[in-house]
């Protein structure tokens, strides 16, 4: 997008933007819970350099050096994240696809796959790389990348587009890139990856409700590969899942994702859900207001307001209401026992309203590239080794109507030395606690003017216990977590509550949104006194939006729309993840992870004297990971009215260079310590 195209956003007054920042994790989930501080007053800590600086002798594998290289700088000058860490020797490279074309909405082309690395393994690190091309329309959301089993077992007899996702996200083309390069570390996935695959691509419904698609505005996967590194002497084999299961993501309208298994195998050990989700409808879920505000106060429905509302067409107003509010989580079932959280992350469309600015040109945290969540089902193995069949769903709260992507990686390790494990679930306290958030506020009418705030609030804690009876004995494994959902709302509409039919009248919307989403939580796993290993991990989304637009509503032929006199939007955006990890035999290994998105957008419509109006309009991104164990990735760029100002690479980690392990997963995917003897 240009200069000249962003100056025909419609849109507002100026609300100054107040940055919200959070602390990471402590010594016990539960004290940093109750002692963490108010969310607007904390910040994202950098993390410090000296324990790293001082183990880079004593730490045996490679490091793989960050430096940008020519070609990776022309490609996609605006990426932050880093690339997955390579490891040693000469890859084996599966291509998958090759110039796919996504030529209308929820488009999907499929193939099969026939791998070519499988017998040439065992692999030390296998990398999806996503190659997309543009140009592409601002209102394309979602692209995902999904395959399936084939011949595996009674579910996957028949290919079924909703398939296990690889890739999930949003390719942002824009003149100024030709091609994104996105990636994913999926070598845990490996065993399920060399049996054969229907390979499926698809798009979401479009961002902002666009219903037409531009046939010059098209998304592109330009190549779509497996690339896999042998086992070496400095980079072994890792130890990856036995078997791998995918739950249905392609029913949109209820918003999960799950199947029932009937051919689970029964000595299983441990089992986790790798879980990606990202509602649709609406996609600023965090401003709607409970429903029955919205009945009662129709000024919230604004032209000028947050939401999928396309100007001059027929379709939703702006407001959005739901039951429960603006609360979202993801829940897993097991056999309709409530199981598993995961939070859900907080996503930017680069359409807020009808601007297309926010994100341009660069891209907000996780717009590229969506990390899953892990959720560690493990107490529930011995549930399902008991050879009946099982149901494992995935569902979004508050989202009975809403369109929504929910998918899910259910990864089996096994005891190969029993055929059958048992054991049992011994305590489940999540199972009594429902997902329904309180919702407190002070709305009311004043003249034509409905201004108050709306607050939404969950605090579920957790404890899930359980034990299997393996070969080498019976292991306990309990899962520990606090999940929290805080938004905080203030509403301020001037308007009428009716809107006659081909009269003008002036509205006035400002809203502020002041989402905090976290989880604090303790996964153990216990051989008798022995501990095996230990988990634990601090993740949150926090989210400020100041937004304002007003102007009038005139009628186009029968329908309504807005001609907004100004336009104001601050977005802060971040994503940290603190994590620590032990396995018997291992020192423990700790990761820190940063990845924060400011941007603003102000303009003031156009006048008779100054056609395009004054606007300012900045953004910055910050990305920072560390470890214990000499790694360090940083990278940072400014922009100001569409371009590229300043552009950073490892100026915050040690003599002013990124460098990597090879084992790490630096963009936040879940770590399972793979690279290590598994206890």
């Amino acid at each position: 997008m240009s200069r000249s195209s962003a100056l025909r956003v419609l849109a507002v007054a100026s609300i100054a933007a107040i940055p919200m920042a959070y602390a990471f994790l402590h010594t016990s989930p539960t004290a940093a819970v109750a002692s963490a501080p108010d969310a607007s007053s904390r910040a994202l800590p950098k993390a410090g350099h000296a324990a790293i600086s001082s183990m880079r002798t004593a730490e045996a594998g490679p490091i793989s050096a960050l430096a940008l290289t020519p070609a990776q700088a022309g490609a996609d000058p605006f990426f932050v994240e880093p690339r997955v860490p390579r490891a040693a020797g000469t890859p084996c490279v599966d291509v998958l696809g090759e110039n796919v074309i996504f030529t209308q909405q929820e488009s999907s082309v499929q193939f099969t796959w026939t791998p070519t690395c499988d017998d040439t393994g065992p692999w030390s690190k296998i990398v999806l790389v996503v190659e997309t091309t543009g140009p592409r329309d601002p209102s394309a959301y979602v692209m995902r990348l999904h395959f399936n089993n084939t011949g595996e077992g009674p579910q996957d007899a028949e290919p079924r587009p909703g398939g296990g996702v690889l890739y999930m996200g949003g390719p942002h083309q824009h003149e100024l890139t030709g091609i994104w390069r996105l990636e994913r570390d999926v070598t845990e996935y490996a065993d399920a990856l060399h049996r054969g695959f229907r390979i499926g691509y698809g798009t979401a419904p479009r961002d902002n409700a666009y219903q037409d698609f531009d046939d010059g505005l098209l998304v592109t996967a330009r190549s779509i590969k497996l690339i896999h590194y042998p086992a070496t002497t400095s980079t072994p084999a890792q130890r990856t899942a036995d078997e791998m299961r995918s739950l249905d993501s392609s029913n949109f309208v209820i918003a999960g994702a799950g199947w029932t298994f009937d051919d689970l195998p029964r000595n299983i050990e441990r089992v986790y859900l790798d879980v990606m989700a990202r509602p649709l409808e609406p996609r600023v879920w965090y401003s709607c207001v409970p429903e029955a505000l919205r009945t009662e106060f129709p000024q919230l429905d604004s032209r000028f307001g947050m939401g999928d509302y396309r100007p001059f067409l027929a379709g939703p107003e702006l407001g959005c209401g739901a039951e429960n509010g603006s609360y979202k989580e993801v829940e897993v079932f097991i056999d309709d026992q409530l199981a598993g959280l995961a939070p859900v992350f907080p996503s930017i469309p680069s359409r807020i309203n009808f601007t297309d600015v926010i994100d341009y040109p660069a891209p907000a945290v996780q717009a590229l590239n969506i990390m899953p969540f892990r959720v560690d089902l493990t107490p529930f193995a011995a549930v399902l080794n008991d050879g009946q069949p099982h149901s494992i769903v995935a569902r979004m709260t508050n989202s009975a109507t809403s369109p929504a992507i929910v998918t899910g990686q259910l990864l089996l390790y096994l005891d190969e030395a029993r055929s059958v494990v048992t054991g049992a679930v011994t305590r489940n306290t999540l199972a009594s606690q429902p997902g329904v958030a309180a919702i407190t506020d002070t709305v009311a009418l004043t003249g034509n003017t409905v201004q108050g705030n709306i607050s939404t609030f969950l605090r579920r804690e957790f404890n899930i216990d359980g034990y299997v009876d393996t070969s080498r004995g019976r292991i306990r494994s309990s899962v520990y977590q606090v999940s929290r959902f805080q938004n905080t709302q203030t509403v301020r509409v001037t308007g009428p509550a009716t809107f006659p039919r081909n009269v003008i009248y002036e509205q006035d919307y400002l809203q502020q949104v002041r989402l905090s989403s976290t989880v604090d939580r303790v996964m153990r796993r216990t051989l008798g006194t022995t501990l095996l290993s230990e988990d634990k991990d601090y993740t949150t989304y926090p989210l400020t939006i100041d937004y304002a637009s007003g102007g009038e509503v005139r009628w186009f032929e029968s329908l309504p729309g807005p001609i907004a006199d100004h336009f104001d939007l601050d977005v802060h955006q971040a994503r940290g993840i603190r994590a620590s990890h032990f396995r018997r035999g291992q020192t423990r290994y700790t990761t820190r992870l940063s990845d924060v998105f400011d941007a603003s957008h102000h303009w003031l419509g156009a006048t008779q004297t100054d056609p395009g109006g004054d606007f300012d309009w900045n953004s910055t991104r910050r990305y920072l990971f560390t470890d214990n164990r000499a790694s360090c990735y940083s990278a940072g760029l400014t922009t100001a009215n569409g371009e590229l100002q300043t552009r950073t690479r490892g100026t915050e980690c040690p003599n002013g260079t990124s460098a990597l392990r090879w084992y790490t997963h630096p963009d936040g995917a879940p770590e399972a310590m793979l690279w290590t003897a598994h206890p």
